[in-house]
């Protein structure tokens, strides 16, 4: 009875836990997109056609997530709650299966105590309500990893293997670098499994050979061609160390005081160090988390340096993200109890003060406020944004007035009257001598503080009067 009695009392302060989770995801929950957001909404909202064009063309990314979107708009309908609804389940999958992988090595309170990491983590936060397929590939991260490890504990039994092989597949139909993450974990089966290793490594390259299919109709033309096979990630430009650093620190939060994050984070790996060198081993499991949270996205930081196209995005590498917080939770485990609940405390506190940096007001572009304030003072008027992408963006939202980017107009139509929309970055057009003398703000949007100076976090419209006017 007492066994019992620990079980749901662990199991009611799981599901506590998780709704904590959910709270935080659904917060905001219907502020406008942004413009990632947008495009997934867009692509995924129309005809079947439509979709499956859609993501042909959008050949960065995998069609799992566009399609579930596809299926899951159709019912529930497009408005920016029902969209992000979807990606919030998927963060409820995640978080139970990070709390499986947790219990594996941890104890119950510990275990409780990083899965409320995860909960009100502002990147697993941000992303697990983001209109993009990151929460689905953190759901399926989790899952693949505790489904591998399951098909190791039995590696003669198939059902373990291929459940590991179905999430595997669905990995990659999600993201392409999931292969990295299965790629990994073959490594790890054929390094220490002696009878079975041939079986994971047929079961592996099936997965991995799974997606190619997919990627030859996405890109298959433009590598014919000799072409850029995904130019739509031509606005990625190389990292450099502090974007690696940032990544580590963005599971925990804020921007600033990373120093003395890092310094807590010291701690644990101190007494994991002291553990290992007094063990004189390392768990085999243990070794596959370090690699997935350090040896992966060392390896895309190198690849992205020096390799001809940069792909390393902190959001790109969420699978990495998960088994760091779990090798966190691994650490804490060999330090002493008090130590490691004052840590893991430590640790919940930093999330939950940095979790409203990430919220969708602090976040997003105000496209849907932009819009309704044109249609509310302007109506109808002609609308030239400066960058060409933002033409999706604004038609999205606006429901009067034709929208055209200033790239696309002929000399007499820059003569004319119009408003312009544009981030400092896109307003080189009114700068120039005949323009400036037309040009006067009308209002400007900003967001995401910590950006900085970087004009990518505000926007401005400005009235443009006609040239005969100056």
């Amino acid at each position: 009875m007492r066994w019992i009695a620990k079980v749901q009392w662990e199991a009611v302060c799981v599901l506590a836990v998780v709704l904590v989770g959910v709270v935080a995801r659904s917060w905001q929950i219907g502020y406008s997109f942004d413009s990632d957001e947008i495009f997934s909404a867009a692509l995924a909202g129309g005809s079947f056609s439509q979709f499956l064009a859609g993501s042909l063309h959008d050949a960065t990314h995998p069609p799992l997530y566009n399609l579930l979107l596809h299926v899951w708009l159709s019912v529930f309908g497009t408005s920016e709650i029902a969209a992000r609804a979807l990606s919030v389940v998927f963060s409820c999958g995640f978080l139970f299966f990070a709390y499986k992988l947790l219990r594996r090595y941890l104890d119950a309170w510990l275990a409780l105590a990083m899965l409320a990491v995860f909960a009100l983590s502002p990147f697993f936060v941000y992303y697990g309500q983001q209109v993009r397929p990151y929460s689905l590939i953190c759901f399926l991260s989790a899952a693949n990893l505790f489904a591998f490890f399951k098909a190791i504990d039995a590696p003669e039994e198939r059902r373990p293997l291929l459940i590991w092989a179905l999430s595997g597949a669905a990995l990659l139909y999600s993201q392409y670098l999931g292969v990295f993450f299965i790629g990994a974990q073959m490594l790890y089966a054929l390094y220490y499994l002696r009878a079975e290793r041939l079986r994971f490594a047929a079961y592996g390259a099936a997965v991995v050979a799974s997606i190619a299919p997919w990627a030859i109709a996405a890109m298959g033309a433009s590598l014919a061609n000799r072409a850029d096979p995904v130019p739509m990630i031509a606005w990625m430009v190389p990292p450099r160390p502090s974007n690696f650093v940032w990544f580590y620190a963005s599971a925990f939060g804020t921007r600033i005081a990373i120093r003395w994050l890092l310094l807590v984070l010291a701690v644990p790996v101190a007494f994991y160090v002291r553990h290992i060198a007094k063990t004189r081993s390392i768990p085999k499991e243990h070794v596959l988390l370090l690699v997935l949270a350090v040896g992966l996205p060392c390896l895309i930081y190198a690849m992205s340096v020096l390799g001809p196209k940069p792909i390393f995005v902190s959001r790109q590498l969420a699978g990495a993200a998960v088994a760091f917080v779990l090798f966190v939770g691994v650490m804490l485990g060999t330090a002493p109890r008090p130590v490691a609940a004052a840590i893991a405390a430590v640790l919940i506190g930093w999330c939950a003060f940095s979790v409203g940096e990430w919220l969708p007001q602090n976040k997003n572009e105000p496209w849907r406020e932009t819009a309704r304030w044109l249609d509310d003072r302007y109506g109808a008027a002609e609308v030239v944004v400066g960058d060409p992408v933002d033409k999706l963006h604004l038609r999205y939202y606006r429901k009067p007035g034709k929208i055209e980017a200033w790239s696309d107009l002929s000399s007499v139509e820059k003569s004319g009257e119009f408003l312009f929309l544009c981030r400092p970055h896109y307003c080189k057009p009114l700068r120039s001598d005949e323009m400036r003398s037309r040009v006067s703000p009308l209002a400007t949007w900003a967001w995401d503080k910590y950006l900085g100076e970087t004009g990518f976090n505000r926007m401005t419209v400005y009235a443009v009067r006609p040239a005969q006017q100056r």
